[in-house]
């Protein structure tokens, strides 16, 4: 049975003065009417980290928008349209791994609180916003990067 979704969504970012990557990444956020909104999930993606959640966001896009990269490695459920699994990385190539995806965003979607969350320093080493849920670690590092969305889902998928 699915259920209806909720989202609260707030955006966190970054002070215009203090970092000069928003001036590259306003125009990224901002994609083409009707072209995909690539969304990069790094990690080891699994339920807990949030298998369920990117199926669920991606079953409810009516209009067939959003586009999850998976870098790293992800279970079976992981499969279908509009998920591209790129592999496992290194951290060292993080970045050339990423750049080559050109996402519009990151997202860290685990399901528990993470106690640290390496996933969210990788996103934000090459100045990608986030998309997050309020809790944890993640939670807790967002005053000191601002560029951190709550969004709360309620989704079949778990």
């Amino acid at each position: 049975m699915h259920h209806v979704s909720v989202y609260t969504l707030r955006t966190w970012r970054p002070r215009l003065d203090a970092d000069p990557l928003w001036i590259d990444w306003r125009a990224r956020l901002h994609p083409s009417v009707g072209a995909k909104i690539r969304i990069l999930v790094a990690g080891n993606i699994d339920k807990p980290k949030g298998a369920g959640r990117i199926l669920s966001l991606r079953d409810r896009d009516v209009f067939g928008r959003l586009e999850f990269h998976i870098l790293g490695n992800s279970i079976e459920d992981l499969k279908g349209p509009r998920i591209i699994c790129h592999g496992p990385y290194k951290r060292e190539a993080f970045a050339a791994r990423a750049a080559s995806i050109h996402a519009h965003f990151g997202a860290v979607l685990s399901i528990w609180p993470e106690t640290y969350s390496h996933t969210l320093t990788e996103h934000w080493s090459i100045g990608l916003p986030v998309l997050a849920f309020d809790f944890g670690a993640v939670a807790e590092r967002r005053p000191a990067r601002e560029w951190v969305a709550d969004v709360a889902v309620r989704q079949p998928h778990e």
